[in-house]
């Protein structure tokens, strides 16, 4: 029995060691941890210049029918100062809007500016349908830049399948089973 007792006590010094031992998740140690207010969170670079947001108001009901009738809002958020702004509004052949509520000729904006427009846009058929907007615009060092944004206006109810994360479940159909 005594010579159990310095292994038992070896163990339980060893199991009190591991318990109290500070735990490997805790992160880097305060030497290499930066000071507390020196911007820790981490950044994308380089941020574009100009933000398009596209939104989607007030589907219609009525969109079973094979119509889909929204209001479409746009909205551009400036980073810098830009210049020479214009901005169109892209729609597929079966999308009309009542009006074009986008600014003819180019515009200034200011650094930090947010404008936005709305219109009222609706399918002729069922399916889904792709908006875009696309702006142009001169930065400070006068590089001419262009970029799209774009969502889709959906007519006619749901596509077949189930939504799983974002996507669309479709069932497979083999080849052989395709009318030609």
């Amino acid at each position: 029995m005594m010579r159990m007792a310095p292994r038992l006590a070896i163990l339980g010094i060893l199991a009190a060691g591991a318990v109290f031992q500070p735990s490997s998740n805790a992160g880097p140690p305060s030497s290499v941890r930066p000071p507390a207010g020196t911007g820790t969170r981490a950044t994308v670079e380089p941020t574009p210049p100009l933000f398009i947001d596209l939104r989607l108001d007030t589907p219609d009901p009525a969109a079973r029918s094979g119509q889909a009738v929204a209001r479409l809002v746009i909205a551009i958020d400036a980073g810098p100062d830009l210049r020479d702004v214009t901005l169109r509004l892209v729609l597929p052949e079966e999308v009309q809007a009542i009006d074009d509520p986008l600014p003819i000729g180019p515009f200034a904006l200011p650094a930090a500016a947010r404008r936005s427009w709305e219109t009222m846009v609706f399918a002729r058929r069922t399916g889904s349908h792709a908006l875009q907007v696309e702006a142009t615009y001169r930065i400070g060092d006068g590089e001419i830049l262009r970029t799209r944004q774009g969502t889709l206006l959906r007519a006619g109810g749901p596509p077949a399948g189930r939504h799983h994360a974002g996507a669309w479940e479709v069932p497979a159909v083999a080849i052989e089973d395709e009318p030609r």
